[in-house]
């Protein structure tokens, strides 16, 4: 689905089975979930970009490497 999609760090975001993330939707929607965040680490990034000063979050964005998942994206081939 995302053929091409990277991460820096694997271990800390993992690039996800379609499925799992399928799953996971249709059961934080049954749930009356109001947010779901995938993987479960981005819980904890998400908090401590809450509370660092916004030039710091985007350090830290940079250093999980969250600018560039997509760099090597290949889409879909178009069809004529």
């Amino acid at each position: 689905m995302f053929d091409g999609c990277n991460t820096k760090w694997p271990r800390v975001i993992p690039i996800l089975d379609p499925n799992y993330v399928a799953r996971k939707i249709v059961d934080a929607i049954l749930t009356n979930q109001v947010h779901l965040l995938l993987p479960r680490s981005m819980y904890f990034i998400a908090g401590l970009k809450n509370i660092l000063p916004t030039k710091l979050g985007v350090v830290l964005g940079d250093y999980l490497g969250a600018f560039h998942l997509m760099d090597d994206f290949k889409g879909r081939t178009k069809v004529d």
